[in-house]
């Protein structure tokens, strides 16, 4: 080889390796992440729980300059949490856009509800633990649980029963308790924890069995009487309420509060977020202004843990929904 192509060639790898290591060749690197404005989509409509978790993240980010990048909050309500879940699982590898995750980003995907699952998703953290109240308003007639229960044995479908979503939290209790106690209700979906809210206090419904901070206000002003919590326990919040277990009903169940990405984002930006929200839990505003004021179990998992759980709660529904007869 000639003193003139050993330098040719010594060139061509020089420049090959540098295009091979150059930073401009790693597009998701991210390096100077969030450079522009994080969108959080609640996949429901304003004034429930979900909208209510997204703008308080956005509020007390900002507040806090936890992540000093805006922060917009998107509703993209519509099937039962299904639509806003397709939008952001469908955004594969970009960082700038987060849902936040209840139920039915479990319950949609068993039952074929959307296009995408758990695992088209970079899951950041679980931050609040939601059990269900079931509540009527105050001068319902069936004003405990065991006069409830009894009257919706009496009476199949009779009894118009008010819950977020076709296959929510909402829904799945009271399908746990028809089959705990052979009671039959006529369950009516709406788009938001706050339109199910509305519907009871305009008498479009008979029973709601949404969570705590959705109806608390109407508790306190004496509208609305919570007859039972589906926690393990009795909540700090209201002692007097008995557990729906102690009613007869083995009902235990609640709803994961928790924040997703699309999948493969990068490591960085994956890490960021986690680290941000970690921060976010560790806040005194939020723990004031979240938490204890929504009534709320503080309940914080990182990305790991919190996937883990996801999978386990998916075995669990799949045999809840089997057992119900909604899925094969």
């Amino acid at each position: 080889m000639t003193l003139k192509n050993k330098i040719e060639l010594i060139m061509c790898v020089t420049i090959v390796c540098g295009l091979i290591f150059s930073p401009l060749s790693l597009p998701c690197a991210h390096a100077d992440y969030p450079a522009k404005p994080i969108h959080i989509v609640a996949p429901y409509a304003p004034g429930g729980g979900t909208d209510i978790l997204a703008r308080t993240i956005a509020a007390i980010m900002g507040k806090e300059k936890i992540i000093t990048s805006p922060i917009i909050v998107e509703n993209r309500p519509g099937g039962g949490g299904a639509v806003g879940m397709d939008y952001v699982g469908a955004k594969k590898g970009n960082p700038y856009y987060l849902l936040t995750v209840v139920t039915t980003f479990i319950s949609n995907p068993i039952l074929k509800l959307t296009k995408v699952s758990y695992k088209d998703f970079t899951i950041i953290c679980q931050l609040a633990f939601d059990p269900n109240i079931i509540t009527v308003r105050t001068d319902y007639k069936y004003n405990t649980m065991e006069k409830l229960i009894e009257a919706a044995k009496k009476n199949p479908g009779k009894i118009r029963y008010g819950g977020t979503g076709a296959t929510g939290s909402d829904r799945i209790v009271s399908l746990m308790l028809e089959k705990e106690t052979g009671a039959k209700f006529n369950f009516i979906p709406f788009q938001s924890g706050g339109e199910v809210t509305t519907a009871l206090l305009g008498k479009h419904v008979d029973v709601i069995a949404n969570q705590m901070n959705e109806s608390y206000s109407q508790i306190m002003a004496g509208k609305f009487k919570a007859l039972a919590i589906t926690s393990e326990e009795r909540s700090k919040y209201m002692p007097d309420m008995p557990t729906v277990k102690e009613s007869g009903a083995n009902v235990i169940f609640g709803t994961m509060r928790g924040i997703a990405a699309p999948a493969d984002i990068s490591e960085e930006a994956r890490k960021f977020l986690e680290d941000a929200f970690t921060k976010l839990d560790a806040s005194e505003r939020w723990q004031k202004e979240y938490i204890q004021k929504f009534q709320l179990q503080r309940q914080f998992r990182n990305g790991a843990e919190f996937r883990k759980r996801i999978i386990e709660t998916t075995e669990r529904y799949k045999e809840i929904y089997k057992t119900l007869g909604l899925l094969k």
